[in-house]
């Protein structure tokens, strides 16, 4: 019985240290390297110079895939978490199960699996602050959008008025042209008249001349006849 505890003993450790113990360094690490690798690209994606019409759009496009990826990195960071927790379990059972027959040798090799898995956590928790960082940059990069789409939305006010404002001077400016093309046309039409007026002026002068020599005339005779 002895022996058999020790071969299954010997058994479920290197189980464990070629299994789940690989698979949670594997996890991780992927986990690691496809969050640093997609979060890289998005950043890189993102455009540097002011973000406005069709880039706001783009924009909140890459803010959706950052809390897609975060949210399935969480994901996967929770099932490693668990995994480990039952790593960690059975560990702590097998030890306790077989302590009364393990060498010391035997007793380091289960410590140094506990060690690797602690290990685990700790990578885990970097790369959880890692996307701790990753949330707060998406959480600035969320409030810079708005600032953006604000001020978009008042340049686009902005650019109404003002076309609003040119449509009027237009429109002033076109009434103008018309009032100086009427005041021309009455110009023309007096420039037009004048000379006829000056020409009934002139005979209306002779006439009147005319008249008055008729009337002196007649007068010079009268005055002959009374006496």
């Amino acid at each position: 019985d002895y022996q058999s505890n020790i071969g299954n003993l010997h058994f479920v450790s290197e189980q464990y240290n070629k299994g789940t113990v690989n698979n949670l360094l594997y996890l991780c690490h992927r986990l690691y390297e496809e969050l640093k690798e997609a979060v890289e690209k998005q950043l890189e994606a993102l455009p540097s110079g002011t973000l406005l019409g069709s880039d706001v759009f783009a924009g909140e496009e890459i803010v959706r895939n950052l809390q897609d990826q975060l949210q399935l990195a969480n994901q996967e960071k929770e099932q490693a978490l668990e995994l480990w927790q039952t790593v960690s379990q059975e560990l702590d059972q097998l030890q306790q199960q077989y302590q009364g027959h393990m060498t010391e040798a035997q007793i380091h090799v289960v410590q140094r699996q506990k060690q690797k898995v602690i290990l685990i956590v700790l990578f885990l928790l970097t790369n959880q602050q890692f996307l701790k960082t990753v949330t707060e940059q998406n959480m600035e990069l969320e409030q810079l959008r708005k600032q953006l789409r604000s001020e978009l939305s008042r340049q686009k006010l902005h650019t109404q008025e003002l076309i609003s404002q040119l449509e009027m001077a237009n429109e002033k400016i076109a009434e103008n042209e018309k009032l100086m093309m009427e005041h021309q046309e009455k110009v023309n039409r007096l420039q037009r008249r004048l000379p006829q007026a000056e020409q009934k002026a002139a005979t209306a002068s002779q006439q009147l001349s005319v008249i008055t020599v008729q009337r002196k005339k007649a007068a010079s005779m009268v005055d002959l006849e009374n006496i």
